[in-house]
């Protein structure tokens, strides 16, 4: 025999191999059922987690329908979002830095554009050192204010002849552009700090539909309420309707410095008449027939300046009360307004306002909240 010989290896028997594969068969079968049921505990707990989150945001939804919902309406440029900066800064937290900074950056860049239009719109002779400007858009200009552009607006606002010009723009410029105009150079100065009024005067238009939470202490505790800005655009009031169900409380805005005024968006139209027509479709609207509404006479400061030089009557010949009379005007629209109204049972209560007064605002409006919504809440069961 040679040194390396060994055994030969006996070859597995038939009946193993058989009982081998049997056995590999079963194992490969208990993993599937294994893994059927690893699968189907899996989606057993995706489907449980699933339910509770529903059940959880179901909660949530009815908890929030309990809320008291509160529907800004107006036409354009009436004040609603000056009465939400205002209830922001009454009852919520004010401004924070980021929102300050960029309101002041829209301020300046709005500015802009309005000394663009002026040079571009004017006879060329009275604009001519300013022709540059045209040049200048602000795409280009970014998040930064750039020196030409703060140049440019500095010298035109210090020219005698484009104070003479600015006024002959009516109302195509926002009512508080002259205001940032006069303190233009503070405004430009990077250290400047936007302020509360800043904010307030500041022309916000609202273009989206936005949903804004504040608490507010009702009978020692604290309550939800939401308040539903809209845009007052004639174009946009097709978007309202699906947000006329489940309202308390209408808060409805009227400025009645605009009666002489027309529509931005349609100038065939007094902003006055306007504001009249969509208040009467409004508060008879049958989706709001248990709805109460408030309405406010707002820009009243506007208002009383204005009605000295320029009659009522050039815009309502029903006026029949004494000409350029501040009071007996604000009788006539009150009467008005209460005319339109097709629901005698429903409450209304007017409030004359200037919203941009905070220490006005701050007695306005918690009267309002606990004298109406309060009653709502006890209607609700809250």
């Amino acid at each position: 025999m040679g040194l390396f010989c060994s055994k030969p290896i006996n070859p597995v028997k038939p009946t193993a191999q058989k009982a081998l594969k049997s056995a590999l068969r079963s194992n490969e079968r208990d993993q599937i059922e294994y893994d059927k049921r690893l699968e189907e505990e899996r989606a057993k707990s995706k489907a449980r987690a699933l339910d509770e989150y529903l059940k959880q945001e179901k909660a949530k939804y009815d908890a929030q329908q309990q809320e008291p919902r509160i529907l800004i309406l107006g036409s354009s440029d009436s004040g609603k979002s000056t009465f939400l900066k205002q209830l922001k800064i009454l009852h919520g937290n004010g401004f924070t830095n980021e929102e300050l900074e960029k309101a002041k950056k829209t301020v300046i860049f709005s500015l802009f554009a309005i000394c663009r239009k002026i040079v571009v719109e004017s006879p060329p002779e009275k604009v001519q050192p300013y022709k540059n400007i045209e040049n200048l858009t602000i795409e280009n200009a970014k998040d930064a204010i750039p020196a030409d552009f703060t140049e440019i607006m500095l010298n035109m606002w210090s020219d005698p002849i484009i104070k003479e010009i600015y006024p002959t723009f009516g109302d195509i410029f926002p009512q508080s552009s002259r205001y940032f105009f006069d303190k233009l150079k503070e405004l430009l100065e990077h250290s400047y700090v936007f302020t509360q009024e800043d904010m307030l005067l500041m022309r916000t238009v609202t273009q989206n539909i936005s949903d804004n939470v504040f608490e507010v202490e009702m009978r020692g505790s604290k309550t939800k309420l939401h308040f539903f800005d809209v845009s007052g655009l004639k174009y946009h009031r097709k978007r309202w309707l699906p947000y006329f169900e489940n309202v308390q409380l209408i808060v409805f805005l009227v400025a009645v410095s605009s009666y002489d005024q027309v529509l931005l968006e349609d100038k065939d139209v007094n902003r006055m008449v306007d504001a009249i027509k969509l208040f009467e479709d409004i508060v008879n609207h049958p989706l709001l027939a248990k709805s109460d509404m408030v309405v406010f006479f707002n820009k009243k400061d506007l208002f009383d300046i204005k009605i000295r030089n320029i009659s009522l009557k050039t815009y309502f010949p029903t006026y029949t009360g004494e000409d350029f009379s501040s009071s007996e005007s604000m009788t006539f629209f009150r009467d008005t307004f209460k005319s339109k109204n097709r629901k005698p049972d429903k409450l209304i209560t007017f409030h004359t306002t200037c919203c941009t007064d905070t220490k006005a605002m701050s007695k306005v409006i918690p009267s309002v909240l606990k004298s109406i919504v309060n009653e709502q809440i006890t209607q609700m069961g809250i």
